[in-house]
């Protein structure tokens, strides 16, 4: 009996699945490690562009509380990205009131109109505060482009956002 074994041909297999297929298996990964309870909040992230180095875009959103937040969307240049990172609490506000937050994380994405697959690092800083059981979020976001990147002068990004979750559990 021979066992054969071909190379892979990435030209054939669709990049969008790949990275779709990779984010859902990290996201469960991460979730079944850490489980969606009390002060979690799950909801939309509006990137608001406005500059050359800035871009618009919708992402969901889910955020452990000053822990961790995953990101899936899509942006103005014609990218899909997924977007991990973990928090560090800088202050909070008050017992239940909300908090300023800062953290790092990486992403990973496709890129439609350069059909090819993007990746970087993030630093993020930000604050929210809780109304009941919704979270309202500010943050802002460099990113570092470390492969994939269509334009070699533009390395660097900034992206400004707004954040709507509703926290799951307990307040």
């Amino acid at each position: 009996m021979r066992i054969i074994v071909r190379p892979l041909n990435l030209k054939r297999i669709n990049m969008k699945k790949i990275i779709l297929i990779g984010c859902a298996l990290f996201s469960f990964l991460i979730l079944s490690a850490e489980s969606v309870t009390a002060q979690t909040g799950i909801g939309v992230r509006g990137l608001l562009g406005f500059g050359k180095d800035q871009y618009g875009g919708a992402e969901v959103s889910l955020q452990k509380l000053n822990k961790w937040e995953m990101d899936l969307g899509w942006n103005s240049n014609d990218i899909w990205k997924f977007t991990y990172l973990r928090h560090q609490r800088l202050i909070t506000l008050g017992e239940k009131l909300g908090a300023i937050y800062a953290g790092v994380g990486g992403n990973i994405g496709y890129s439609s109109a350069a059909e090819n697959t993007i990746g970087g690092v993030n630093v993020d800083i930000g604050a929210f505060v809780l109304i009941r059981k919704i979270q309202v979020g500010v943050d802002w976001r460099p990113e570092i482009a470390l492969w994939g990147n269509q334009d070699d002068e533009k390395d660097i990004t900034y992206n400004f956002a707004l954040a709507l979750r509703y926290v799951l559990g307990g307040n």
